[in-house]
């Protein structure tokens, strides 16, 4: 059963007393930080629909780009041999496995965009359309409600001033008219302003519970669909398919690990046959320091450039 719900009594709209203002006043306290509070409860709601509709956009983009490797004609993509083919060419070729790839991320993008539309048109559309309507139609009964209590105040208080003599007899009763009048117009707007703030005490109880029930049932929805789409046959295919690729992938890593055996080796073996080209010779150390005394002449570079010294200081 429901826990009792607080109520402004619709009896003491007319009596207007301090009580009732501070109860009022208490209402609208609590009406405020329930509004507050909903807008930030809505707005996680529509980061929810946000992200799905991220992992719809990047789920795209994935696909686009797991078909277009196809086309980029790398000139070292590695072709598909005749063995390869004659045994299964899908399993050897990085295109054909990257396009597989791709037709299973669209039916994954694919369920993805049926659970947005589902849960803005059951949790988010709801949610936002309730929290204006209820909060804007609340704020002009509010309105409202200060306007009427205005106005049947200064009414009042201009009945108050009138003299009570005869000679204004008439213009009392025409002003009393005007209170009567206006203090029908405020009971009329405090009644419907306190219905309001009642109602709302009311529908904060399940205001926050259905879009989260509709969340859920959503949620329940996109998981069956998923295990619909990855029915026993479909899920056999596919297990078929990542079983051949992930054989193909550890005999690529394989041969990656006895080439790089090889390749090691190979280098091993090339520094040990050329280090005798990078070892300075004894013989040419020693003839660094002797100096030929019988050149006489200048000759090459040497002798282009004192020539051309020679010319310029004469």
């Amino acid at each position: 059963m429901p826990g009792e719900t607080q109520k402004l009594f619709l009896e003491d709209c007319l009596d207007d007393s301090p009580q009732t203002r501070a109860m009022v006043d208490l209402f609208e306290k609590d009406a405020q930080m329930l509004r507050k509070f909903s807008k930030a409860f809505a707005s996680s709601c529509q980061k929810v629909l946000n992200a799905q509709v991220a992992m719809i956009s990047a789920t795209q983009e994935m696909s686009y780009y797991l078909r277009l490797y196809g086309m980029q004609n790398f000139p070292l993509d590695p072709p598909v041999g005749p063995s390869d083919e004659q045994n299964n060419t899908e399993s050897c070729s990085i295109a054909a496995n990257l396009n597989q790839f791709a037709n299973y991320v669209d039916e994954i993008s694919t369920c993805f965009q049926v659970f947005v539309t589902q849960l803005n048109d059951s949790m988010v559309y709801p949610l936002n359309k309730f929290i204006d309507n209820e909060f804007d139609e609340l704020a002009s009964s509010e309105k409202m409600y200060r306007i009427s209590s205005e106005e049947e105040e200064l009414v009042r208080q201009k009945y108050l001033k009138i003299p009570n003599r005869k000679e204004n007899e008439q213009q009392r009763i025409q002003t009393n008219e005007e209170c009567f009048a206006f203090r029908k117009k405020f009971h009329e707007n405090a009644l419907n302003y306190f219905s309001s703030l009642n109602s709302l005490q009311f529908k904060r109880q399940y205001m926050f519970i259905e879009p989260m029930m509709s969340f859920v049932h959503t949620m329940k929805l996109f998981f069956k669909m998923g295990c619909e789409t990855l029915s026993p046959d479909s899920s056999s295919k596919i297990d078929e398919f990542l079983n051949k690729t992930s054989s193909h992938v550890c005999q690529v890593k394989v041969k990656q690990m006895e080439n790089m055996e090889k390749t090691n080796n190979l280098i091993d073996l090339l520094q040990q046959d050329c280090s005798v080209y990078f070892a300075e010779r004894p013989d040419d150390h020693a003839n660094k320091n002797l100096k030929n005394s019988n050149i006489l002449q200048k000759s090459g570079y040497l002798n282009l450039r004192s020539a051309n010294a020679d010319e310029q200081y004469k």
